[in-house]
C-alpha cells in the first residue's frame, strides 16, 4: 500500500463527507465505499484502510495510544 494511494482515497471520502453536509441527494457512505471497490477492485485493501483512517479521524479513535475498549471504558459515564 503506497501512502499516495491511501491519501487519494482518504481525500475521496473527505470530499464526500463535505458534500454530504450540503446535499441531501448523495448516495450513502456505504454505497460510495462499494462503488469505489467495484471501480478499483485491485485497491480494495487500500480503500478499506483509507475508510478506516477517515472513520477513526472523525470518531477520535487514535490507533497508537489506546484501543477502542479502553476509550469506551473511560467515557462510559458520559
Amino acid at each position: 500500500m503506497s501512502p499516495q494511494s491511501i491519501y487519494y482515497y482518504e481525500e475521496k471520502f473527505k470530499e464526500y463527507i463535505m458534500k454530504a453536509l450540503t446535499d441531501d441527494q448523495l448516495i450513502s457512505f456505504n454505497q460510495l465505499l462499494k462503488d469505489l471497490i467495484c471501480e478499483y477492485p485491485e485497491d480494495d485493501h487500500v480503500i478499506n484502510y483509507a475508510f478506516l483512517n477517515v472513520k477513526n479521524e472523525l470518531t477520535g479513535f487514535n490507533n497508537g495510544s489506546e484501543n477502542e475498549e479502553e476509550i469506551c471504558e473511560r467515557f462510559k459515564h458520559i
